[in-house]
């Protein structure tokens, strides 16, 4: 513990051991590293710099859908040598060619590089907070240096499950554990305890200690009794809670199938809360104010807050998840679910779509998305990132978009199928959607930097790509002037802005036509 929240100080919990006449036990966490991934723009790379360095990452990207491992390896070592080591995402994108490789090992190293490279001051956005190389390190220093048991819980999952990239098996996110990983871990804990209160020897001899004897002590413990329906929620709940705070570098909504499978195997009538849950995102006002939020609530399968009613958005990859499960099963539920979906709520006239229907809300700088209380929101969502989804909902929608470029320019973005149509004035950005049947149209103007345009897409979800810049600029150059107005920002006390920002969104507004 650290003393604060309700937890004790390791002070306490030694005096608290001490009087019940049990051991004290560290326990070196382990993290998600197989389907947790962590995307995360560069710090301090800004112009040209910046846009080969997304280059590098749609190549390797690219790469590894096409089954290119080496030229996968090699887009990402290229981002190494750029951002120096200290961003996420070309580690992600090691670990997941050397997995698809079948280099597990190497995959689990990777991850944990991509962990370590997690700076809290240079975040560009939220990210779930996972115990790295040094948080392990300290708690394994401290338990030595006062003689307590420690038990590392990266070795106990490789021991007892003979995997060495722990995922969805053991966690049911980026770090709490499922019912195996719980079982798996109290065992390991319970050995170091029996081998400590007995004075045994020490862990490498001890008959308490060691892989095998973790294995015996697993196969005669029976399992945790769990009511099928409180885990069937906790499945549902790692999908949404997944879909909420999960911002992966590669595609990862093979996840939230994957949870929503769990779910509706382990108790059939979690159907019932995929209903309600896809009731309350489609209908015309907040979910707090639909009836399909209190009948779930007064239900055998409750969603608190923590497990999604946390966050009012549009989830549409969530929907689709839960639609494909329940059609898979052959549940007859799957048939009201497509009505929903086929009547999700459009946005309503003159509404802003920024930010409840961005289709990844963390994709924003995290200041932003955490929302403090008592501070104004910012006026434009600024794009850490040359892509930004919106879910629009079915049919056609006719949008106006008010935006601006540092340099004048206007995104781009082209349908997934590549059948987009764009028709743009001079100056004016074009615009794309993808999704089922994308197709989209526009023109605009441009005045003082913003432009504002309407155009008309179909498909679930609008996407605006922004152009990598390319001007030629050093990045030098660049970093300097960067740099010098970040250290106004922190002198004059506002928030200081380390990655390149490749436009502002102001507002997309559904239109009359």
């Amino acid at each position: 513990g650290v003393g604060t929240g309700g937890m004790v100080t390791k002070v306490e919990a030694a005096r608290i051991a001490a009087a019940a006449g049990v051991p004290v036990v560290v326990v070196l966490p382990e993290v998600n590293l197989g389907d947790w991934e962590t995307r995360q723009p560069p710090a301090l790379l800004f112009g040209e710099a910046a846009g080969r360095w997304h280059a590098h990452l749609a190549r390797g990207l690219t790469a590894l859908v096409a089954g290119r491992i080496a030229a996968a390896e090699s887009a990402a070592w290229a981002m190494v040598e750029l951002d120096g080591g200290f961003s996420t995402t070309p580690f992600r994108l090691l670990a997941e060619a050397a997995r698809r490789d079948g280099r597990a090992a190497e995959a689990r190293d990777a991850a944990i590089s991509e962990i370590d490279a997690l700076h809290y001051p240079l975040m560009a956005f939220l990210a779930a907070p996972r115990a790295g190389t040094a948080e392990r390190r300290l708690l394994a220093a401290e338990a030595e240096r006062r003689g307590w048991g420690a038990v590392d819980l990266r070795q106990a999952f490789a021991a007892a499950t003979g995997e060495v990239l722990p995922g969805r098996r053991l966690f049911l996110d980026y770090c709490h554990l499922t019912r195996e990983g719980m079982k798996i871990a109290m065992a390991a804990v319970a050995g170091e305890v029996l081998r400590r209160a007995g004075g045994g020897a020490a862990p490498e001899t001890g008959p308490e200690a060691g892989p095998e004897a973790l294995r015996r002590r697993l196969a005669a413990l029976p399992e945790p009794e769990v009511p099928p329906q409180a885990e069937a929620v906790a499945f549902l709940g790692a999908a949404v809670h997944t879909a909420h705070r999960h911002l992966p570098v590669t595609d990862r909504r093979d996840l939230l199938v994957h949870w929503c499978r769990r779910a509706l195997a382990t108790s059939a009538g979690v159907a019932a809360a995929l209903l309600d849950l896809a009731d309350a995102r489609t209908a015309p006002l907040p979910e707090a104010l639909t009836a399909a939020q209190q009948r779930n609530l007064r239900s055998a399968y409750p969603l608190t807050l923590q497990h999604g009613w946390r966050w009012d958005g549009a989830d549409a990859d969530l929907l689709a998840a839960m639609r494909a499960t329940l059609a898979e099963a052959g549940r007859p539920e799957a048939a009201e679910m497509e009505r929903l979906l086929a009547h999700r709520r459009p946005p309503r006239l003159d509404a802003d779509l920024l930010p409840t229907h961005l289709a990844e809300p963390l994709a924003r700088p995290f200041p932003e998305a955490m929302a403090p209380a008592g501070l104004a929101p910012r006026a434009t969502l600024r794009c850490l990132w040359p892509t930004v989804g919106i879910e629009t909902g079915t049919g056609m929608r006719r949008l106006e978009v008010v935006a601006r470029h540092p340099e004048g320019a206007g995104p781009s973005a082209a349908a997934e199928d590549g059948t987009a149509a764009v028709e743009a004035a001079a100056r004016a950005p074009a615009a794309g959607a993808d999704g089922d049947d994308g197709a989209v149209g526009g023109s605009g103007l441009a005045s003082s930097g913003w432009l504002r345009w309407h155009l008309a897409a179909s498909g679930p979800r609008l996407t605006l790509g922004w152009p990598l810049p390319a001007d030629g600029r050093s990045g030098g150059d660049r970093l300097v002037g960067t740099l010098d107005g970040a250290i106004r920002d922190l002198e004059e006390g506002r928030e200081a802005l380390l990655h390149q920002s490749f436009g502002e969104l102001y507002s997309i507004r559904a239109v009359d036509d």
